[in-house]
């Protein structure tokens, strides 16, 4: 997204005298984002893993930014580690949490993603506490494209219905996005570890 980009740049613009140490860190997990992001363009699909990689990148850039306003949950279970999932699909929709949710309040708030196995589909939440949903929106009347296009990509993938993908405002406030995909037996190729291994935002 280009108004991730730009934002970034200046906050790296912002520090380079302040405080170097801070935009050197920012550099490199810019640097990285954008080599993840050019090694998957041709994939339709990466494991979870590889997908949650790329989103550190973008979470530790944001909390850079956002400092104590921005608290970042995740909750991946062991076992959908691997499991297949449409390339750079997440974290357009935590930006979208972050931009359009949390953003807009003084006091910040927390963005969870959660993966897990429920029977034979894993199951992805994204949810914020921010300012939530405007009164009537609905992802079908959307006039936003991200969202619309996330859908569409999902249903394409899997054209047999197994998929899901909603919206939906939280009772406690927020919004809460769900991912449902067809998930096949856990791959036990350990080989690929060391390349995927998940690791938080410091």
């Amino acid at each position: 997204n280009p108004h991730f980009l730009f934002n970034a740049l200046n906050t790296i613009s912002s520090q380079v005298e302040r405080d170097p140490r801070l935009a050197r860190a920012m550099i490199e997990h810019l640097g990285d984002l954008l080599r993840l992001s050019l090694e998957s363009r041709d994939r339709q699909e990466i494991p979870l893993a590889e997908e949650l990689a790329f989103l550190d990148h973008y979470l530790a850039i944001q909390q850079i930014r956002f400092g104590d306003h921005l608290k970042v949950e995740m909750r991946i279970h062991p076992d959908v580690k691997y499991a297949p999932i449409p390339s750079l699909v997440l974290q357009p929709l935590v930006e979208n949490a972050i931009r359009h949710g949390l953003s807009r309040r003084s006091s910040g708030g927390t963005v969870s993603v959660s993966a897990q196995r429920i029977d034979n589909q894993l199951e992805i939440r994204i949810l914020d506490d921010g300012v939530g949903l405007p009164p009537g929106w609905a992802l079908e009347t959307s006039h936003g494209l991200g969202l619309p296009l996330t859908r569409d990509r999902i249903a394409g993938l899997h054209p047999d219905g197994t998929s899901r993908f909603a919206v939906r405002r939280r009772p406690t406030g927020g919004t809460e996005v769900e991912i449902r995909l067809p998930l096949s037996a856990p791959d036990e190729k350990e080989e690929e570890e060391d390349q995927v291994d998940h690791v938080l935002p410091a």
